[in-house]
């Protein structure tokens, strides 16, 4: 799409990818839960009181805008990677919500996926909790080059200091 639209560069902001996610659905014209959901789970001090929990999914992670602001275009190996196991409780307003049964690490995307694979019945989901710790491998996005990254930055824990604006260059 880059080349029909004759576009050279793409300039992101911290909000398109954190603050503003439902952005990414509009943009692409899908519905938000391919990018991310809330889900009820329990609180690790109370087993009695639920606690609601954005969970970001694969194709969050896969989006160009995220790729590029949150990791700069460069390949991602996750270090584990999440798998929840949920089922949905109908309310009495009408809908559901997604309840949280359980969390399981794996040290790899390929056993993630050969657990759920396996599983006969139930509902799971890789997830992510973080924007900036991937939940998926991602490859290197070859064609793009960060051209400038602005002085103001924020830090958010266990990410290293990130620039407000990033400016990326498309390069064929």
């Amino acid at each position: 799409i880059i080349d029909r639209l004759g576009a050279r560069y793409i300039m992101l902001d911290n909000d398109v990818t954190t603050n503003k996610l439902h952005a990414l659905a509009f943009w692409s014209n899908q519905e938000i839960e391919k990018y991310y959901e809330y889900y009820l789970e329990p609180h690790p001090d109370d087993e009695n009181m639920l606690i609601g929990t954005l969970f970001l999914h694969p194709d969050y992670y896969r989006s160009l805008a995220v790729r590029l602001y949150n990791f700069d275009g460069k390949a991602v190996m996750p270090e584990q990677i999440e798998v929840i196991s949920y089922h949905e409780q109908p309310l009495k307003e009408g809908g559901t919500v997604k309840l949280v049964d359980e969390k399981k690490f794996f040290p790899t995307y390929e056993e993630a996926e050969s657990y759920i694979a396996e599983q006969e019945s139930g509902q799971f989901q890789i997830v992510g909790e973080s924007p900036f710790v991937s939940a998926v491998p991602l490859e290197e996005l070859k064609n793009f080059k960060l051209v400038y990254g602005s002085p103001e930055y924020f830090t958010q824990p266990g990410v290293n200091n990130t620039s407000l604006v990033k400016i990326f260059e498309y390069v064929k």
